[in-house]
């Protein structure tokens, strides 16, 4: 969730937030965040910043074969396509474990200037 989308907009101006986006940078809520909702995150109101996701329940696809969750560090310099595409190219021959660290140093070379974190989960 990002604060440059509409409803996010509004929801966090409803809640009596500000946002900014200052050159060359993201949008950001109270000049800090620049991620809508989120865990853990003590510093800001939880009415501003809920740990709320939007969930969608897909039904099982027998050609699935991960489930990938990240953060934003790795969403703003890569696709969702361009994520799946690297995790299934290596998944013949690498762990899982070596996959999220090259992944993490491809974004790094991609020039991600957010913190980074992922699970890549083997859908059995």
């Amino acid at each position: 969730h990002k604060p440059d989308v509409v409803q996010e907009q509004e929801r966090i101006h409803r809640a009596g937030g500000r946002i900014t986006q200052y050159e060359n940078d993201v949008a950001r809520i109270e000049d800090k965040l620049a991620v809508s909702r989120t865990f853990g995150d003590y510093l800001l109101d939880k009415r501003l910043i809920p740990a709320l996701p939007d969930t969608i329940q897909y039904p099982k696809n027998p050609l699935a074969a991960f489930v990938i969750l990240a953060c934003d560090g790795i969403w703003d310099v890569m696709t969702n396509e361009q994520v799946a595409l690297f995790v299934s190219q290596k998944a013949s021959n690498t762990s899982l474990e070596n996959i999220a660290s090259q992944l993490l140093d491809q974004c790094l070379k991609l020039k991600t200037s957010d913190n980074m974190s992922i699970y890549i989960i083997k859908v059995l």
